[in-house]
């Protein structure tokens, strides 16, 4: 149970013994990152589903997790675990009375319909069919009946098009038989034949005859349920870009609309929609095969915008927008036009891929629950009232977080005409007068973008674990460079023009600066590291500047000359924001432009000592990038080592032992660099 973790009151006090607890905190946290959540039709109680991806890939490409759920009452704040993580059970779905509810897990050892009664107890398997594929549930809807007497459900009888995807390539790789290759892309004939492979089917089980009904059978587009309409005859469901209606007795199928929706909801046999296309947002009803618009609203100048959920009268739609680190959670009027910022920033609401769980509507009252986190504080459970008000519905994490955490700001700065916004962790103990050894982070992508979230300073899935480096001392420095989502296009297109490595490393510069000028970064105490493209951009970086005394580079590519020709596909224009003014063939006929762009190129210039870290993604997808550069560093006398992680795979796939490797490796390294401390015995040890 969660109230039986052991919490650890000062983080400055670093010991063998307390560094273990807190390693095993910040590891428990990862167990808890929120999911999924389901209100009750009765609006007391709420479904919760915990868990994360840290699965092998042979796992978690069949959509094996770790999850399990969990009941919390909206009124006393208890929480019960109603299943076990190893019987891995999501997608929790309530009975009309509020009883009984449905779910998936693999309990019985392959994933099944289940119910349980609302406290978790009489669990019982639906016996469905015996589907011949490894992950027939993987983004499986349920939806109960009104009167509580059906559920409808859908399933891929091959299995999901990932699963069948990961089957094909590895069943090739690890054939016997003599291939050959003609030019084309593999991957994408992997792809195709697991699109001829892929099917879906929608079914009904009738709880009282105990028999289940298929509606739609083995088709080959993927189906969701959207709900049942009050008359218990229809159900509406997507099928491939169409809006069905479909009559669960005659099967007939009727097309309501072709085309994306972002929301929709049946009221009284109409079905009200809202919908995005990239600038405005329009809502209205479904009659006639096209969207009669209520209003139409222009959300043009918000960034990464998501559709949620709509108000109990329908006349607002709450969507989110993500703007640099904060994801900010907004209300749309449709009738007047309105736009109302309703969080704050430094915040995060509805972070996709920490928290994919959806924002949703109470059925009885007006207001809406909404998962919301910030760097101190795990995702949460907070309630918008009609009135405007936020209330703190939930403290999942109250037992969890280590208490005394470090001081978190956004910064900005300027470099080369833009603002670049930033999280800077500090020591617990941090003191204005002093300055302290800093490390800077850099992020993937480069598309990605630091997010002002605990997830985002916990995570030792190669990433910045910054809190398990703060807590040792550190200052830890998170840019959002040129090229992070987030801040407009023409942010994102400073990387066109070959300068993939070059714009980001000027922000990166400029930060250093900017903490050096502000006295918080001893000049003579710097590291880097990253992750993916951020170890790209920290190989980079040390190629450019000897002003570091350490860096790390986790599952990174090093050299984007051979990477391209491998896979012939140049880094530099996989996306529009980069391509402009660069060659996609370039890597064939002007080789010369990689001296400009790749870390590679540059190593004789490299004298930092620097750690590399890889995984099985690496070695199979990217053809082994981190061997080069660390013979090259050997060669040329650089202090270096290279971390293998088998089972691992780029920032997936990592248990608990290779985070707490991650986390004690980064210190020990960082603490040798610059301050000067002999690194453990167990650095070196290969068992």
């Amino acid at each position: 149970m969660i109230k039986e973790l052991e919490i650890i009151n000062d983080l400055n006090k670093i010991n063998s013994k307390t560094e273990e607890k807190l390693l095993n905190k910040l590891i428990d946290l990862h167990y808890f990152e929120l999911q999924e959540f389901v209100i009750a039709p009765n609006d007391k109680e709420v479904l919760l589903v915990f868990g994360n991806t840290d699965m092998p890939h042979d796992e978690y490409a069949y959509e094996e997790r770790n999850r399990s759920i969990w009941k919390f009452n909206l009124t006393s704040g208890e929480l019960h675990q109603l299943t076990s993580p190893k019987d891995d059970a999501n997608t929790p779905c309530w009975s009309p009375n509020a009883q009984t509810i449905a779910y998936l897990s693999r309990e019985s050892g392959k994933k099944r319909l289940w119910f349980m009664d609302r406290n978790g107890k009489n669990k019982q398997q639906v016996e469905t069919q015996n589907f011949p594929g490894k992950d027939p549930f993987t983004n499986t809807t349920i939806k109960w009946s009104p009167d509580g007497r059906s559920i409808a459900f859908t399933a891929h009888p091959n299995g999901s098009f990932y699963g069948l995807w990961q089957s094909i390539a590895k069943e090739h790789e690890e054939s016997s038989n003599i291939q050959i290759e003609n030019g084309n892309n593999k991957q994408e004939a992997f792809r195709k034949k697991a699109r001829s492979l892929f099917q879906t089917s929608l079914f009904v089980y009738d709880i009282d005859a105990n028999e289940i009904n298929v509606l739609i059978n083995q088709c080959t587009k993927p189906i969701s349920i959207y709900d049942w309409y009050d008359d218990q005859h229809h159900l509406l469901i997507r099928k491939g870009s169409g809006v069905i209606q479909i009559n669960i007795h005659t099967l007939h199928e009727e097309v309501l609309y072709h085309g994306s929706l972002d929301f929709i909801k049946v009221v009284d046999s109409n079905i009200f929609t809202a919908q995005f296309d990239g600038e405005q947002l329009s809502a209205g009803y479904l009659y006639n095969n096209q969207v009669v618009k209520k209003h139409v609203l222009d959300l043009s100048t918000y960034e990464m915008v998501t559709i949620h959920n709509g108000s109990k009268d329908l006349n607002q739609i709450f969507f989110t927008a993500q703007q640099g680190v904060s994801n900010i959670l907004y209300c749309a009027n449709v009738k007047t036009g309105e736009v109302q910022q309703v969080t704050e920033q430094g915040k995060t609401v509805e972070d996709i891929p920490t928290c994919p769980a959806k924002i949703q509507s109470f059925h009885k009252k007006d207001a809406i629950i909404f998962p919301y986190s910030q760097p101190q504080e795990m995702t949460e459970l907070y309630e918008l009232e009609s009135s405007g008000k936020i209330k703190k519905m939930s403290d999942f994490s109250l037992e969890l977080v280590p208490k005394n955490t470090p001081k978190v700001n956004v910064v900005h700065y300027l470099s080369n005409g833009f603002k670049i916004e930033s999280l800077l962790v500090l020591p617990n103990d941090y003191d204005v007068k002093k300055t302290y050894p800093t490390l800077v982070y850099l992020h993937g992508g480069p598309e990605d973008y630091i997010r002002a979230n605990l997830s985002e300073l916990i995570s030792a899935r190669a990433e910045s674990a910054a809190y398990f480096l703060a807590a040792h001392g550190y200052v830890v420095f998170m840019p959002n460079f040129r090229g992070s989502a987030g801040y407009g296009e023409s942010f994102e297109n400073e990387l066109a023009n070959y300068q993939l490595l070059q714009t980001p490393y000027e922000d990166v510069i400029a930060g250093v600066d900017y903490l050096i000028q502000e006295k918080i970064a001893d000049p003579d105490k710097l590291g880097v590291y990253g992750s993916s493209y951020g170890a790209t951009l920290t190989a980079w970086t040390i190629a450019q500047s000897n002003q570091f005394k350490g860096a790390v580079g986790a599952v990174g590519m090093y050299d984007l000359l051979q990477g391209a020709r491998l896979l012939n596909q140049s880094f530099h224009s996989i996306s529009d924001n980069r391509s402009k003014g660069t060659t996609q063939s370039d890597f064939w006929f002007n080789p010369e432009v990689y001296q400009k762009i790749s870390p590679m190129e540059h190593y004789q210039k490299i004298n930092t000592p620097m750690l590399l870290i890889e995984t099985s993604g690496e070695r199979e997808l990217n053809r082994n990038q981190a061997t080069p550069l660390f013979h090259a560093l050997l060669t040329k006398k650089v202090e270096t080592n290279l971390i293998y992680y088998p089972h691992a795979f780029h920032n997936g796939g990592w248990n608990d032992e290779y985070k707490r490797d991650y986390m004690k490796r980064l210190v020990a390294w960082f603490d040798y660099c610059i301050k000067g401390i002999a690194l453990p015995s167990w650095f070196h040890l290969n068992e």
